[in-house]
């Protein structure tokens, strides 16, 4: 994210409560976002089931030693991140009825994006029938114009297949420190946040990498973004990725990442060459009619309201007869619940 948290909540006790609330904090924003899901999982899914201890889903972050710091403070800030030396499970590839469901719900989401919906299901489908277990595709990126729902569908992905998730905004960001994290002895020192959702107790999770295209230049004491990418997306690298902070080499070979963008004009021909790509085109304005009702549902989890809470706005009638984006519907929605609770006789009870 994607993000509800599938697996039994460890004892706080193990790894430092102090530690752990401070990650939990840093994935509120995510965790919130999960806890809203709106998908409606069949029958027999599977990828919520954590695998027996010993099965193939089972992963080992961190084989090595976790060097500890000589200061009691930040000794007690990696104790969460003993976790990551033991077995963790691996998110688990649904059965083909249940990825075809998923897909006709996306379809229904996002009908303009239909395309991306079948770069990602198909790859898991022809990975599930030759006998593949764990939930794994090629790092997607999504390529269109501002505002035709990218990360809403790349943070909807998360959800469906109830991964943890990350979004990692790029969009100005001067270095890889963003995604490295900093080595020890900085007064700002801490592990890369790519490692924040496995705390959850996961050797999977969705990193949503957005505004790839729009990074800052390094600078001289840090190396770009991309260079720090480049090693994360291919997969023989993953598996031995070195954490400067924890000082130790981590497989995030079960993570999943799905970058967005506008334009790759300017993109470096190496990044690009990790990523499956995927345009993702300008919805129609009777496709943005017929996703209101999932757009609600956001408005509803945003103003914190109860599931259901707008159903009784009869946004049909009150949408503007142009829109574009997917943003301008989001906008013209929250505007017309004002302006419905404006007119004569509506009045809600609290």
């Amino acid at each position: 994210m994607t993000k509800v948290a599938l697996l039994p909540a460890h004892e706080p006790e193990l790894y430092g409560e102090a530690a752990i609330n401070r990650i939990d904090h840093a994935l509120a924003g995510e965790a919130e976002h999960a806890a809203r899901s709106k998908f409606d999982l069949p029958a027999g899914h599977d990828a919520a089931q954590p695998p027996a201890p010993g099965s193939s889903l089972m992963h080992v972050v961190i084989k090595g030693v976790i060097v500890q710091p000589s200061d009691s403070a930040d000794r007690d800030f990696l104790k969460p991140y003993a976790i990551l030396q033991r077995p963790l499970p691996l998110a688990a590839l649904p059965p083909l009825e249940t990825l075809s469901s998923m897909q006709r719900q996306l379809r229904e989401e996002f009908p303009w994006a239909a395309n991306a919906l079948e770069a990602v299901f198909g790859q898991l489908r022809a990975r599930r029938q030759f006998g593949s277990v764990h939930l794994a595709f090629t790092p997607l990126l999504l390529c269109g114009p501002p505002g035709t729902g990218k990360t809403r569908l790349a943070r909807r992905l998360g959800e469906v297949f109830r991964l943890q998730t990350l979004v990692l905004k790029l969009g100005g960001a001067i270095d890889a420190m963003s995604i490295l994290g900093t080595n020890r002895g900085w007064s700002t020192g801490q592990p890369s946040p790519l490692l924040r959702p496995l705390l959850k107790g996961t050797a999977s999770a969705l990193i949503i990498l957005d505004e790839l295209d729009k990074p800052a230049n390094g600078t001289k004491n840090s190396p770009p973004i991309e260079s720090a990418l480049l090693g994360l997306l291919e997969l023989e690298d993953a598996r031995c990725w070195l954490d400067g902070y924890l000082q130790t080499e981590c497989d995030l070979s079960g993570m999943l990442y799905i970058a967005t963008c506008n334009q790759t004009t300017w993109m470096p021909g190496a990044l690009k060459s990790r990523f499956r790509m995927v345009d993702v085109r300008a919805p129609t304005l009777p496709e943005l009619r017929s996703v209101a009702p999932f757009v609600a549902k956001d408005i509803e989890a945003e103003w914190g309201l109860a599931s259901g809470a707008l159903q009784g706005v009869p946004f049909e009638h009150l949408l503007p007869p142009r829109m574009t984006s997917l943003r301008q519907l989001r906008r013209a929605m929250q505007s017309a619940v004002a302006r419905w609770l404006d007119a004569p006789g509506q009045h809600i009870r609290h």
